[in-house]
């Protein structure tokens, strides 16, 4: 009697999970998002099989291995998922190839269906049920294949979807490599090259001085040259970020919370001392959502402390946190975390923002680790304390008879023909004199140590170790050397690593003779020395310094609308703007027609106009 009972009831179950698969069966025919699709059949098969994991594997277009797309198990059905106030992803959730949790039967019976589309075979159905389970009827049976085949549609178009992911991943990656590989062609040949020239023409117009025609044809050569690199240093500037390229990824972040721990608010940075090679892609978008974190921290949030930790797992891992005021209920994402949740999904990546309960905001972002395409220049660590740059170092010597010794002067630049035309223009005066030169970081030290110079010429961006790490190293064996850096570029973040590091001068390559002998000169005789867009950079950091409370005019513009506003006062054209807040020039358009429609004025030379009128500081 039970067992007819047993069998009566077996056939009542099988009849009624082949009704709940046909079923499910008919609905694959509706519109329906395909991911939800795929999802729905597994975590329906789950429930009505019983079943301890059901997975939807499919082929990428470029590899013939399966991979897991979506997944359920009889365990996800315990457990409850908390949500995020806002978060952003790659699109396409991507499961695990686990297996059923230790807590499972160990026997367990495993059920592959094919999925296909247009006659090719592009995925599979996998089914893991518990041994002692009901068996799988042919009825069923027919049934699962027949699932497996009408998922195919969706299948399709959730593999092309994730293909497409994929390619816009390996594009971004490929391009921001070769942005990077084309600035340093720029960086490390053309420019130095044209400045090396333009150095000697000014050598060779010193000794045509008599012939007026011949003098005037080097000098507008020069001239000409000079606006060659200056294109150049806008385009290295568009292409990827200075202080990125030249500091390394660490040292970047670790300069930038430097820079915004001012008045009340301290920003510290946890992480590892090296990170592994990232591509430039990835470095450049974890700059660029840090340093719109921080911006969103120090003008929204009214946080006294924000803390940035790096990590790394199988991805990076970036968490922004702060103690301010935290998200309001209803956040409507302005610019800042738009920028954030695009630059995230570009590389396929996840971010979340939550508004922590104690109060403040807390960003996480995960990031793919990528395969880097070749090694990137970083530096072990952020650079010590401000140094006493300004104190007096070691007088110039002088003979026996009170006559000043020439000033000794080493040349560390690893192109050989920019350190030849900075050597001859040096030979054409008799109170200084090269005593080396060295196109490593490295031969620099041990150079440095035995021939003990007055003035080091110092370029940032080295094979191995950079003009940064360098200048801290020769300092601590050659304390009264002053060194000066030459570089191409005129960066904030990276004049500021370099004072902190112990340079006492900081000029372009692009400097003329002149500038060259008075910053060599004047760094000998103890005193700092930077050229005229370098020192005015440097007031412009300085001046951004004022407190919070200071009064301020047009009330009405935002933050970045007011920085926009007195580079406008400046003189600055929208590419420079673009350049020195680190945006792009599209954006910076858009906020200037904001700034005139605020500011009600018809035309931008009103608003200068008005912007100087009230004040905002000059160069």
């Amino acid at each position: 009697m039970t067992s007819h009972i047993t069998e009566q009831d077996n056939a009542q179950l099988s009849s009624e999970r082949a009704n709940a698969l046909d079923r499910l069966a008919h609905q694959l025919e509706n519109s329906v998002p395909p991911q939800l699709v795929l999802s729905s059949v597994c975590k329906t098969l789950v429930l009505e099989l019983r079943a301890l994991q059901v997975t939807i594997s499919l082929r990428r277009v470029d590899k013939e291995e399966l991979e897991p797309v979506t997944q359920h198990r009889s365990d996800d059905f315990a457990t409850s998922n908390s949500s995020e106030v806002l978060s952003a992803s790659s699109g396409v959730p991507s499961a695990s190839s686990g297996v059923p949790s230790a807590s499972s039967p160990t026997t367990t019976r495993r059920l592959k269906y094919p999925i296909s589309y247009r006659g090719e075979t592009i995925g599979q159905l996998a089914i893991i049920l518990d041994a002692n389970s009901q068996p799988i009827s042919p009825q069923e049976d027919q049934l699962l294949s027949d699932i497996a085949h009408r998922t195919g549609t969706a299948a399709h178009v959730v593999r092309i979807t994730r293909d497409l992911q994929h390619a816009r991943e390996r594009l971004v990656l490929a391009r921001e490599e070769e942005r990077r590989k084309l600035r340093r062609n720029l960086h490390d040949a053309v420019g130095p090259t044209l400045t090396a020239i333009m150095l000697q023409m000014g050598a060779l117009r010193d000794r045509v001085s008599q012939d007026p025609a011949a003098e005037a044809i080097v000098s507008d050569l020069r001239e000409q040259i000079r606006g060659v690199v200056t294109q150049i240093r806008h385009v290295i500037y568009d292409l990827r970020p200075p202080a990125l390229e030249e500091l390394g990824l660490l040292t970047t972040i670790r300069e930038q919370a430097q820079q915004f721990s001012v008045s009340d608010l301290k920003v510290t940075v946890y992480a590892p001392d090296y990170l592994p090679l990232l591509p430039a892609a990835v470095e450049v978008a974890t700059y660029r959502i840090v340093l719109e974190a921080l911006n969103n921290v120090a003008k929204h949030s009214h946080a006294t402390q924000c803390d940035i930790r790096l990590r790394i797992a199988d991805n990076l891992l970036v968490d922004i946190t702060d103690n301010g005021i935290g998200m309001p209920d209803r956040l409507q994402a302005g610019v800042g975390i738009i920028s954030i949740r695009e630059r995230v999904s570009e590389l396929g990546g996840s971010c979340t923002f939550k508004k922590i309960p104690s109060g403040g905001t807390h960003v996480s972002v995960r990031l793919p680790m990528f395969q880097a395409i070749e090694p990137a220049l970083t530096i072990s660590a952020a650079p010590p304390a401000l140094r006493q740059t300004m104190q007096s170092m070691t007088a110039i010597a002088t003979d026996e008879h009170g006559m000043r010794e020439p000033i000794k002067v080493m040349l560390v630049d690893d192109h050989r023909f920019f350190r030849e035309g900075v050597r001859n223009v040096l030979k054409t005066v008799e109170d200084i004199q090269v005593v080396g030169e060295a196109a490593t970081g490295m031969d620099a030290i041990e150079l440095a140590r035995t021939s003990q110079p007055n003035v080091i010429l110092m370029d940032i961006q080295m094979p191995g170790l950079n003009g940064i790490e360098t200048t801290l190293r020769i300092l601590r064996v050659v304390p009264f050397a002053g060194i000066v850096i030459m570089t191409m570029l005129e960066d904030t973040d990276m004049l500021l690593s370099a004072l902190r590091a112990g340079a006492r001068g900081y000029i372009l390559k692009d400097a003329d003779e002149q500038e060259l002998l008075r910053s060599i000169r004047a760094v000998a005789s103890g005193e700092a020395f930077f050229g005229p867009e370098v020192a005015r950079r440097l007031l412009q950091y300085v001046a951004s310094l004022e407190p919070a409370s200071a009064k301020t005019a047009f009330p009405d513009l935002t933050e970045r609308e007011r920085e926009i506003l007195a580079l406008m006062a400046q003189e600055r054209s929208n590419e420079d703007v673009a350049t020195i807040l680190g945006t792009s020039i599209k954006t910076v358009r858009n906020q200037v027609s904001s700034i005139l429609s605020k500011m009600q004025v018809s035309d931008r030379e009103e608003a200068i106009a008005r912007a100087k009128a009230a004040g905002m500081r000059q160069p």
